[in-house]
């Protein structure tokens, strides 16, 4: 837990729009950057810093002295802040979210108001606070900017909704204006107080991952051949379809049938971690004489294919099974370099 004597943190009250029957207590959660488990595929405080540091450059990001935002802080005075102390704030390693919790008829609704960047310093140096930035002046940008997960975490993981689940690690920092150091006492208000509660309107986090993997032609001593020629002469037989795909890039509108072998099968699947896996290939990227890959097409383009037999749902459940060698290349953001247990553990 932390400690407190170096700067003190003020709540603000914003009471109108409450029923009478309903009350509220300020909260400040601590996100500490050395705390954020493994598991989580990111951590929130670096990546939350990178990206308010990145809009505050272009002027899109208004921060505040503290959350009482008496006074507004200038890009240009964050600078020489950095400059003077040799601090940036993309080093800071802990986000003070300020929030409400707005009680009514027995349940807790959550509301985010804001953070605090903050830069905690060792020995005697002061800690930093780089200002306060209000929610709703970063709400947009949170909703566009997606986290970069690796294969631990999960994939389309936006910062809001990273926010709004309170989809980190955190600590009870400040609750109804003291200070809380005692770490029992942090998780007790926790449990009381989150485990039951609601964000409004927050949107709920999709427990999926993004894989990408090869399939080989050569690699399956001919176990795949027969669907591999199946979407060879597909594309041989339909010469605009392959050019549209990127064909051109390789080939002019004359060519024999001999002059390209489809090699190779990119598979974008996304497989759902809710309970039972569920795999879903999305989209395809084929490959012809070994590397020249075509354009990625998505499976509902592949399945409006004249295959004979209506060969392609069976080509698609085949690949969702994975009852052949193949090679996964990156799971989310991050890229696969060792076939191990953990890698295929997420498939």
């Amino acid at each position: 837990m932390k400690t407190f004597a170096k700067f003190t943190l003020v709540m603000g009250l914003v009471l109108s729009f409450l029923s009478a029957n309903a009350t509220s207590k300020n909260v400040v959660l601590s996100v500490d950057r050395f705390s954020q488990h493994d598991s989580l595929g990111f951590n929130f405080t670096e990546y939350f810093s990178y990206v308010l540091y990145k809009h505050l450059n272009n002027n899109d990001v208004v921060v505040y002295e503290n959350e009482k935002k008496n006074y507004r802080i200038k890009p240009a005075q964050i600078e020489r802040m950095q400059s003077k102390l040799n601090v940036y704030f993309t080093d800071a390693n802990e986000i003070l979210v300020h929030q409400e919790l707005v009680e009514e008829n027995g349940v807790y609704n959550v509301i985010t108001k804001g953070f605090s960047i903050v830069k905690r310093r060792e020995g005697n140096l002061q800690d930093i606070c780089f200002g306060y930035i209000e929610y709703k002046d970063v709400e947009n940008i949170m909703a566009n900017n997606l986290v970069y997960t690796n294969a631990q975490g999960y994939f389309n993981l936006d910062l809001k909704r990273v926010v709004d689940n309170r989809f980190f690690g955190f600590d009870i920092y400040e609750f109804d204006a003291k200070p809380i150091a005692n770490e029992n006492r942090s998780e007790k208000l926790k449990t009381r107080y989150f485990e039951n509660s609601i964000t409004p309107g927050a949107e709920p986090i999709a427990r999926e991952r993004l894989i990408t993997f090869d399939v080989n032609r050569n690699d399956n001593n001919g176990q795949m051949d027969a669907y591999f020629q199946v979407i060879e002469n597909h594309l041989k037989n339909n010469q605009e379809e392959f050019f549209s795909m990127g064909g051109d890039k390789y080939f002019n509108f004359i060519f024999s049938a001999e002059d390209f072998k489809v090699s190779k099968i990119e598979v974008e699947e996304v497989v759902s971690v809710n309970g039972q896996k569920e795999n879903s290939p999305k989209t395809l990227k084929i490959y012809i004489n070994d590397n020249l890959a075509l354009d990625a097409i998505s499976v509902e383009e592949f399945m409006s294919w004249n295959l004979p037999n209506a060969t392609n749902q069976e080509i698609v459940s085949v690949l969702a099974n994975k009852n052949f060698n193949f090679f996964v290349k990156k799971i989310n953001n991050q890229e696969i370099y060792e076939q191990n247990d953990n890698s295929m553990a997420r498939l």
